[in-house]
C-alpha cells in the first residue's frame, strides 16, 4: 500500500509524488487548462476498483478467474512499468480535479454528484449541452436508478466522467471503467462526449434513462 496516501480533498493527502513518479500530470494548480493533460495522463496508468476514492484499493472478497481484485494497488510487481494507482468513477474524477488545484469536492459519489436539482441533459451536440459550452472539469453521467434485476444486483450502477478536452475538440469526456486486472491497467478511457451519450441511452444495453452534467461553479 502507499504510506499516507489520503483521500484527494482531505488535509492529510500525499498522493501527488506518487502520482507524479508513476507519470500522472499532477500540478496541484493550473484550473481548466489543465484538466486534459491531468485526464490524458492517466492513460495506461489506472486500475478500476469500486469504492476506491484515494488511489489504493482491493475490493476483497470478490474474486477474478484471471486476477484477484484483492491484488494490490498500486502493486507490489517488480517492474516499473506496471506502476498503478487505483480509483472507481468518481475517485477518479475528484483527483483529476484535485491535481488541478480545484478544492471544492463535488462529492464521493454519483448519488451525490447528480443529486436534486441537476440538470439533465436534453441536447448534446459537438461541445454543448443543452445550448451551453462545455468547460474542462464539467462532470457528465447518472445516477445509480437504485431498481433491481432479475439476479438482485442494482439495474443501472451510476457513473461520472469529466469533460477533459480544450476549447477546440475532439469533444472527449474521460473516465475510469471497471476493467479491474493488471497488467496491462486499461480503465482509463477518453470518449466523444456526444457519442458516449448516445451509446449509452434509452433502448441501448445501457438503457441510461436520464444523463445530467454538473458544471464547473456548481459545486
Amino acid at each position: 500500500g502507499l504510506a499516507g496516501f489520503g483521500d484527494p480533498f482531505s488535509t492529510n493527502n500525499n498522493n501527488t509524488g506518487y502520482l507524479e513518479g508513476i507519470g500522472i500530470y499532477c500540478p496541484g494548480s493550473g484550473g481548466s487548462t489543465v484538466i486534459p493533460y491531468i485526464a490524458n495522463s492517466f492513460k495506461d496508468k489506472i486500475v478500476y476498483r469500486l469504492g476506491s476514492k484515494n488511489g489504493e484499493g482491493s475490493e476483497m472478497g470478490q474474486s477474478n478467474p484471471e486476477f484477484p481484485y484483492g491484488m494490490p494497488c498500486p502493486n507490489s510487481i517488480e517492474s516499473e512499468n506496471n506502476l498503478v494507482v487505483c480509483y472507481d468513477c468518481s475517485g477518479f474524477v475528484r483527483q483529476v480535479l484535485s491535481c488541478a488545484g480545484f478544492t471544492k469536492d463535488p462529492g464521493m459519489g454519483t448519488a451525490i454528484i447528480f443529486g436534486k436539482g441537476s440538470e439533465e441533459i436534453k441536447k448534446c451536440k459537438d461541445n454543448m449541452i443543452n445550448d451551453i459550452k462545455v468547460n474542462p472539469g464539467d462532470l457528465i453521467g447518472w445516477p445509480a436508478s437504485g431498481k433491481l434485476d432479475n439476479q438482485g444486483h442494482l439495474k443501472n450502477d451510476g457513473h461520472v466522467l469529466i469533460y477533459s478536452a480544450d476549447s477546440t475538440g475532439p469533444y472527449t469526456i474521460s473516465e475510469s471503467h471497471g476493467i479491474r486486472s493488471y497488467p496491462p491497467a486499461k480503465a482509463y478511457a477518453a470518449t466523444d462526449i456526444c457519442t458516449y451519450i448516445k451509446s449509452k441511452g434509452p433502448g441501448t444495453k445501457k438503457d441510461v434513462q436520464h444523463f445530467y452534467i454538473k458544471r464547473l461553479g456548481t459545486y
